[in-house]
């Protein structure tokens, strides 16, 4: 029975003094997202991207109405999606190709904050 314990009492300190390492070394890492180069788009380029961006989110909407209509989805849940589509259209309009605004739309971030 004493010798369990020594084992569980050596684990646990073991691992005490392990994690808080890894988690210095981890803090440490650079994230990839930020030393990758910007990319650099002709205004031509820019159109293109944002023509078919607005295609993807308007095929998306046709999608959210197929699911309501199916019962997949509610008319709350869907209205809800078709704001944040919306939201990311306008933001296409003014010239916003920023991969952010797709995964945290304002609302979003602003609720997140508050919370």
């Amino acid at each position: 029975m004493k010798r369990a314990l020594i084992i569980v009492l050596a684990v646990v300190l073991l691992l005490g003094t392990f994690t808080p390492a890894f988690a210095i070394n981890m803090a440490q890492k650079p994230v990839l997202e930020k030393n990758l180069p910007k990319l650099k788009m002709t205004d031509d380029q820019k159109t293109q991207m944002i023509s078919l961006k607005t295609q993807i989110l308007e095929l998306k909407k046709q999608i959210i109405k197929q699911n309501v209509e199916n019962g997949t989805i509610t008319a709350e849940q869907a209205k809800l999606m078709e704001e944040r589509i919306n939201t990311r259209l306008e933001a296409l309009k003014s010239g916003q190709l920023g991969h952010d605004h797709h995964h945290n739309p304002p609302e979003v971030k602003n609720n997140q904050k508050n919370r």
